[in-house]
């Protein structure tokens, strides 16, 4: 685990200038995706609209990911003290700003950002979902690596032999021993499930089958669909090995879990929605 790639040596304003794994895996994760999100859409469609779709998904999803993760802690956030700036109190826009992200936020963000964009440009916007699955995989399965680097989004404790014990400099290890989860002077965390790779390792998968599935599709939405039934059983599985603290949850399940649930019953209306018209045959198969 390396969560400072590059350590340049000198300090900006009191802060060490590095540059982190996380970041850089972040970095190079969009820049794949929207390449390739480019290259399977431009097709049909202006390869200018194509980058600036990317944009406003990629604003969007980034929002939505903070939102959620604030909105999933809300009780820890509403506890934080307010803010004192000229006069006016302010809620803590700054802790939030700094805080993690939930890929389902960013989803459920990104995807009304990309609807309304695509109608106000006459882009077909089924097409372009089939288009920006592989792209999401693919995006995502970097992002994931990036967490196994930095330490978040880490499991809970396990025997098994592939077992990851994080040292002092990951989020698991801080996060832990500030919740007295770890005996003071402790090295490392206990070995944990390293779920971020489980997750990585379930994208490749998914790449895998989307781009096998991409010229089979009977039409628009399939391949999209496939996306959301494939990941939302992942992500679902998963959640069970997950041990980070900042979790939410209702009924024994995690907010993720409840998502995935609603994912899941959404991608199985796009891969069969055409079956359930009267009248109306499957089209035939479209090349990617």
């Amino acid at each position: 685990m390396h969560p400072v790639l590059i350590d340049f040596g000198f300090e900006l304003g009191g802060l060490p200038v590095r540059l982190y794994t996380y970041g850089a895996c972040m970095v190079v994760g969009l820049a794949m995706a929207v390449v390739t999100f480019v290259v399977r859409g431009r097709r049909h469609n202006e390869v200018l609209d194509l980058y600036l779709l990317s944009l406003v998904t990629f604003v969007a999803g980034l929002l939505g990911s903070k939102v959620l993760f604030v909105l999933v802690n809300h009780d820890y956030y509403s506890a934080l003290p307010p803010v004192h700036v000229r006069g006016c109190t302010l809620p803590p826009v700054r802790d939030c700003l700094m805080s993690g992200m939930v890929w389902y936020g960013g989803v459920i963000a990104a995807i009304p950002a990309a609807a309304v964009y695509a109608f106000a440009r006459g882009m077909r916007f089924l097409e372009l979902f089939d288009a920006a699955a592989p792209a999401l995989s693919l995006g995502h399965l970097w992002g994931r690596i990036g967490c196994f680097m930095a330490g978040c989004c880490y499991g809970s404790a396990t025997d098994l032999p592939w077992g990851v014990s994080f040292p002092p400099a990951s989020i698991a290890f801080v996060e832990m021993l500030d919740k007295d989860l770890l005996p003071p002077g402790s090295k490392a965390t206990m070995p944990l499930h390293p779920t971020q790779l489980y997750e990585a390792a379930s994208e490749l998968v998914i790449l895998a089958a989307l781009l096998a599935f991409a010229p089979r599709k009977r039409s628009s939405g399939q391949v999209a669909g496939l996306y959301l039934v494939l990941y939302s059983v992942a992500r679902f599985a998963i959640e069970f090995a997950r041990g980070d603290l900042f979790r939410g949850s209702s009924l024994g399940l995690t907010t993720s879990q409840w998502i995935s649930i609603v994912i899941l019953a959404s991608g199985v209306l796009l891969v069969s929605w055409r079956a359930f018209l009267p009248g109306r045959p499957p089209d035939r198969p479209i090349s990617p």
